[in-house]
């Protein structure tokens, strides 16, 4: 079993908010990686919507978006799965990663928005997570205050799971290579 992956996860939902009435989850994508941050497997899908009058109750920013980038459509279509499929893919991939439970950390760009909606519709997959998190929204923010000079990468903004899951992946990439590489010693170490 393997303790050095990262689950990298995005949701596209119908709102903000996972308790409010009809909420639900709408695309699911996931890309596992290891320390490296190079891909070791992924996973995404559409859930189903089975009531399409739903469609007409949502908020209508959310509304718009969706359909903009054709979700909604999807989530009609025959391609759309259910939850309970879904959340079995999920283990299926951490498992054929051969994740250890209890160690990968939760991975994307604010996190936090996508762990309440685990743990409300998924959580059995949140069961299998370590409890912390890697946001790199977090890692944005302190570039812009410490480094306000700095041209960070640019988002597509296309609100679907798997881009913006690319995208986060990169954005750390991008933060890992300009701050964190190991430094050279002041001192070099004795030879032979």
């Amino acid at each position: 079993m393997r303790n050095d992956l990262l689950l990298w996860l995005d949701l596209e939902t119908t709102g903000l908010d996972p308790e409010a009435p009809g909420a639900r989850i709408l695309e699911v994508a996931a890309v596992v990686t290891d320390e490296a941050l190079v891909r070791q497997g992924s996973f995404e899908a559409v859930l189903q919507f089975e009531d399409t009058t739903m469609i007409s109750s949502l908020e209508p920013r959310v509304r718009e978006m969706h359909e903009r980038h054709g979700l909604l459509a999807e989530c009609v279509g025959a391609g759309a799965l259910a939850l309970d499929e879904v959340q079995g893919e999920l283990i299926g991939l951490l498992a054929g990663c051969r994740m250890a439970p209890g160690t990968a950390p939760l991975c994307g760009s604010t996190i936090s928005f996508d762990r309440a909606w685990l743990k409300r519709f998924m959580p059995k997959v949140n069961g299998l997570l370590h409890y912390r998190n890697i946001d790199v929204t977090t890692v944005k923010r302190l570039a812009r205050m410490w480094r306000p000079d700095l041209i960070e990468p640019k988002k597509a903004d296309r609100h679907r799971a798997m881009s913006d899951i690319l995208e986060s992946i990169a954005e750390l990439r991008f933060y890992r290579d300009l701050w964190l590489q190991p430094q050279q010693s002041e001192f070099p170490s004795p030879t032979k």
